[in-house]
C-alpha cells in the first residue's frame, strides 16, 4: 500500500490532516484508491465508488459494485484483504 499525499491543516492550534490518498491493489490485480476525508472513507474501484464513515464498509461496497468482481469471488477472499487493509490504515 502506497500512501500518495497527506494534506495537513489546524484548527485552533490543533494540526490534523484533512485528507490522506493511498493506493492499494485488490488480489486480482485491480486498482483501487482510497482516500480519508475528515470522517469520510471514499473508495474507487474500477468503474465503482463509495462513500461511508467506516473504512471496511466503503472497501466492500466499492469492490462488490464493481461488475468485474463478480466472476472473481469465488476464487479471492476480499472479506479478509477488506480486513487487512482497514487494520493497516487504522493503525496509522
Amino acid at each position: 500500500m502506497k500512501i500518495t499525499s497527506r494534506r495537513c491543516g489546524s484548527l485552533g492550534g490543533v494540526l490534523f490532516v484533512v485528507e490522506s490518498e493511498w493506493h492499494s491493489k485488490l488480489p486480482d490485480g485491480r486498482d483501487v484508491l482510497i482516500r480519508h476525508r475528515g470522517e469520510h472513507w471514499l473508495v474507487r474501484c474500477g468503474h465503482s465508488q463509495s462513500r461511508s464513515e467506516n473504512l471496511d464498509v466503503a472497501l466492500a461496497q466499492a469492490i462488490r459494485a464493481d461488475t468485474d468482481v463478480v466472476g472473481h469471488g469465488s476464487e479471492v477472499d476480499y472479506a479478509a484483504w477488506v480486513r487487512g487493509v482497514a487494520n493497516k490504515l487504522a493503525a496509522r
